[in-house]
């Protein structure tokens, strides 16, 4: 693993709940150096954990970790603004979403990797010639 590497919301829920590849998120998180990403994660494992919450996927307990304890697996958090006008780029020449976008935004800007479970990011960033700015867990 990088010394530093970038993590989207798809490996640090699995670093909480109990899932497919849970064990690979941990021990990638663990296993590497320096784990950074745009502040405005916080508000997406928010978002997914109350969705998992409702439908009855996790506890409410599980829930609540999964937002109050995001910050014991990242070393540092970026502002979501300055990433911003590079997210629109990728979002709209490449497709991403703008969330993706910052992910991919913060790694091109610290020449790192974004560390990812979502195979459909992956594809789609290698498609478009930025597979150098992604990889996908691997369990």
């Amino acid at each position: 693993m990088p010394a530093e590497v970038v993590i989207d919301a798809s490996v640090a829920v699995k670093c909480f709940v109990i899932e497919k590849d849970s064990d690979a998120a941990l021990e990638a998180v663990l296993d590497a150096g320096w784990v950074i990403a745009p502040e405005f994660i916080h508000v997406e494992i928010a978002s997914v954990a109350a969705k998992r919450l409702k439908r009855g996927d996790i506890s409410e307990a599980v829930a609540r970790d999964c937002v109050s304890k995001l910050d014991t697996i990242l070393n540092d958090v970026f502002p979501a603004a300055p990433l911003a006008p590079r997210a629109f780029e990728f979002a709209t020449h490449n497709g991403f979403s703008a969330y993706d976008g910052l992910y991919l935004a913060l790694a091109e800007e610290r020449h790192v990797r974004v560390l990812t479970a979502d195979e459909r990011l992956v594809r789609r960033a290698t498609a478009a010639d930025l597979g150098h700015l992604v990889a996908l867990l691997q369990a």
